[in-house]
């Protein structure tokens, strides 16, 4: 079909007026400023030699951009995995460092469970 036809289905809290729980809209465009929405890099300045694999994923990937099952890797190098599928890896305790990662390194980031692909830009950044 037309791809203009399409709409988005909101399951509401509390019946509307019509006494219905279900509405139909037309789709949002996605925001210019959403990293998930758009193409643009992500920046992120951390400390590398005193951070882990596992406090990066914990604290940017799922505290702030609220992944839930986040894969990372550094070109064709995994460094972390999650999900059914997922191999078991040791890497969560190593420093960035450790795992190849220097300033300016391109993380790839995807979340299969959630349809998200992002590029992780790291910064270096010492910690005072």
């Amino acid at each position: 079909g037309d791809v203009g036809k399409c709409r988005d289905g909101l399951i509401l809290g509390q019946q509307n007026g019509r006494g219905t729980l279900l509405e139909s809209t037309a789709p949002q465009q996605p925001s210019a400023r959403c990293v998930l929405c758009n193409k643009s890099l992500l920046h992120v300045f951390v400390d590398l030699k005193r951070t882990t694999m596992g406090e990066l994923v914990q604290l940017a990937l799922k505290d702030v951009l609220s992944m839930h099952e986040p894969n990372v890797s550094i070109g064709d190098s995994i460094l972390h995995e999650e999900g059914e599928e997922a191999l078991e890896t040791e890497r969560d305790g190593d420093l960035l460092c450790d795992v190849g990662a220097v300033d300016g390194s391109v993380l790839n980031v995807e979340d299969f469970s959630q349809g998200v692909k992002i590029d992780v830009v790291l910064r270096h950044r010492a910690r005072e």
